[in-house]
């Protein structure tokens, strides 16, 4: 029997590794569907153009015009799979493939629909996530489920800690679920625990800013969001400090939102809403980011107790 052709469609971190997982579990992949650019500068470790280059797969601009749609009817490919990729699939285009578009999507939908679930789950402080395989519709992360796996999210968990996680979870699910597909074992799930709709949207700049009138543990799972990227901030005299590392101390104050109450080696402390935000790793626009000791070293008269944070 011929082997099965895959379409690969995805984009970061979290679609090279399951692209490498299929690519290693002998998947005959056929073409990658990137918005990823191919030019020589492109050196990431985990960089979808190379992965491809390295295993001698066409590569296809994720723009669904005429030619990209003609090079994709061309390779005639069974199914297609999505990562990450960011982009809402035409019908014209699920049609192509007669096993269907299925999706690796990084929580447990209905939860968190859209293209920034990781994130959102961090800063809700939900305890539990996962990863949902859907089959593609014309709605953004409606289709039927097809496996499904959750992942508890520990106290500590960032952005990054958890998406590897996710990573590990949808590599098992998403060669478990093609090979189901391809002996025509066919099932839906059902979510392991029912959630309301709710959708991710995209991370903008406005969204990392640090608001001192919120409580302190939100402002922690901020942190904890966006890190390492974008960075939650905030602005004082003018310029942009990122918070790097930070942990809340959740104890009843009179003092104003922003305001500094201490500054010691180890941290700066901040009055918010509900408890304290204690900054342990700071960057200067412009600078680098360290521990508090090494920082105020250096810049003494930037802060001081007292001061408020606007």
């Amino acid at each position: 029997m011929k082997k099965k052709k895959i379409i690969f469609a995805g984009t970061s971190i979290f679609a090279y590794y399951h692209l490498k997982t299929i690519i290693k579990k002998k998947y005959q992949v056929v073409a990658i569907l990137t918005k990823e650019k191919n030019n020589k500068k492109n050196i990431n470790k985990h960089s979808i153009v190379n992965l491809a280059k390295k295993n001698k797969i066409k590569l296809i601009n994720s723009k669904f015009n005429k030619k990209n749609i003609t090079k994709i009817i061309k390779q005639k490919a069974h199914i297609m799979i999505l990562a990450s990729f960011g982009i809402i699939i035409p019908k014209k285009i699920i049609d192509i493939f007669p096993m269907g578009c299925i999706n690796i999507h990084p929580s447990l939908l209905p939860r968190w629909r859209g293209p920034s679930p990781i994130q959102r789950c961090i800063i809700e402080g939900d305890k539990i996530t996962g990863v949902s395989i859907i089959k593609i519709n014309k709605k953004i992360d409606k289709g039927e489920i097809l496996n499904i796996k959750t992942c508890k999210i520990k106290i500590n968990d960032n952005y990054e800690t958890l998406m590897f996680k996710l990573i590990k979870i949808g590599c098992y699910l998403i060669i478990k679920t093609v090979k189901n597909i391809f002996n025509k074992i066919i099932s839906t799930k059902k979510n392991i625990k029912k959630y309301e709709s709710t959708y991710a949207r995209k991370i903008k700049k406005i969204d990392t800013l640090l608001d001192w009138s919120l409580e302190c543990k939100i402002l922690e799972r901020m942190v904890r969001a966006f890190y390492p990227h974008p960075i939650s901030y905030f602005i004082f005299k003018k310029k942009i400090f990122k918070v790097w590392k930070a942990n809340c101390l959740l104890k009843k104050h009179k003092n104003n939102y922003g305001e500094i109450i201490d500054i010691n080696k180890k941290n700066i402390i901040v009055a918010t809403l509900k408890g304290f935000f204690i900054i342990k790793i700071i960057q200067i626009e412009g600078g680098k980011p360290m521990k508090i000791n090494n920082f105020i070293n250096g810049r003494k008269n930037i802060f001081k107790i007292g001061y408020i944070l606007k």
